[in-house]
């Protein structure tokens, strides 16, 4: 392919970048409470850092969740501990009396080491599906989103090799790597 004389290649590469992300959705506020039991609103706490939201949107959800969330975070460990990561259980439908049952369980199937990664969301249904790009109730749901709170990409379905191979390049982007 040939380039115009005065657009050198490497500043396309970061004008295409920059251009993708100028127009990039801002992620809803998300409010919710860790596992550990502490408050958290999402891209407030994690202001000024990219993190990695694992979304579920049903129980049928949580392997799947699960999948995204293992590889992620063992390859975010040594590569990118910059990066924020959540994973998001989305309970708004599920009866009040029910959620405390609901929570409890979770705590029990998930390390203590990960509650601080847990939230649990009562509220923004609809305005996260939105931003989720949502379409069926039984897969997971990830979202980048950059230090200024907009989703630079996302996905939904099992993990694959392909979609971590999307995401590394996603996070190397953001964190300038």
């Amino acid at each position: 392919m040939r380039y115009p004389d005065f657009v050198p290649r490497t500043g396309l590469v970061f004008f295409l970048i920059g251009f993708s992300t100028a127009f990039a959705q801002q992620c809803p506020t998300i409010s919710g409470q860790t596992l550990s039991g502490h408050p958290v609103t999402l891209p407030t706490a994690t202001a000024g850092h990219p993190a990695i939201l694992f979304v579920g949107f049903s129980h049928a959800s949580q392997k799947a969740v699960e999948g995204w969330s293992r590889q992620v975070a063992a390859q975010l460990k040594t590569t990118h501990p910059e990066v924020e990561r959540f994973d998001i259980a989305v309970i708004q439908d599920a009866p009040r009396l029910v959620r405390g049952m609901i929570t409890h369980s979770m705590k029990g199937s998930v390390p203590v080491a990960e509650h601080d990664h847990f939230l649990t969301v009562t509220q923004g249904e609809e305005e996260l599906k939105k931003a989720a790009d949502y379409s069926a109730g039984d897969d997971a749901y990830v979202m980048l989103i950059d230090g200024a709170g907009k989703i630079t990409w996302h996905t939904h379905g099992d993990v694959s090799d392909a979609a971590l191979k999307q995401l590394a390049e996603q996070v190397n982007a953001v964190t300038h790597k």
